[in-house]
């Protein structure tokens, strides 16, 4: 059964096992099966965002991560601000404590090829987005933004959450060769769409624990 740690470094949640276990997937995914050019060192994927600024939301199972995602709030450096500036379209970046960036989700599916990945793709994706909207609730986080491809982007719309574009909401292609994808920045209010997405999406979660 899937748990999800959210903390930061030095909170209790996150103990150094986890955070090991989250930057070796990142390796994995980011590096190793996506080409990017990411910083890593012994295997491990780890950039400048990785402060006791930034929370992550970590899904294990038994000894196994088995997916990530990390959020800093735009009052800090963040990356879609630092890095990807293009993928804002004409919209003025946000540097606001109450509205956080998402970034570095990986699924350990996406590095294996089980008959039924797509379906855990989906279940750890899932355990994310609900943990992601309790921490939401809890912190006072209005708004998360997030850089993504575009096909990572529509894994939030089937979900229901409420996706929004920024600028003219074009997709920006960025990187070359394997690493080349076509790319986009958005919202995800904090509102009633939100809520009902995750009420429904913890239906889906009961379910597969009764299973």
């Amino acid at each position: 059964m899937n748990q999800v740690a959210v903390g930061a470094y030095d909170s209790s949640e996150i103990t150094h096992d986890n955070a090991d276990g989250m930057h070796r997937l990142r390796y994995r995914v980011f590096k190793e099966q996506l080409g990017w050019d990411v910083p890593t060192e012994n295997d491990r994927e780890k950039d400048q965002y990785d402060t006791a600024n930034s929370v992550y939301f970590i899904v294990q199972n038994s000894n196994l991560v088995e997916g990530c995602m990390r959020a800093v709030p735009t009052s800090k450096p963040y990356m879609l601000d630092d890095i990807f500036p293009e993928l804002l379209r004409g919209e003025e970046a946000p540097h606001d404590t109450n509205v956080w960036e998402l970034s570095r989700m990986a699924t350990i599916s996406q590095i294996t090829s089980p008959a039924n990945a797509a379906k855990k793709q989906h279940d750890v994706f899932v355990d994310i987005v609900v943990a992601s909207y309790d921490f939401a609730v809890l912190n006072g986080v209005k708004a998360y933004i997030a850089v993504a491809t575009a096909a990572h982007e529509r894994l939030y719309r089937r979900l229901g959450l409420p996706v929004r574009r920024f600028g003219d909401s074009r997709t920006t292609t960025l990187g070359e060769g394997k690493a080349k994808v076509r790319a986009v920045a958005f919202w995800i209010d904090i509102n009633e769409q939100f809520e009902k997405a995750v009420v429904e999406l913890r239906g889906l979660s009961r379910e597969r624990k009764v299973v």
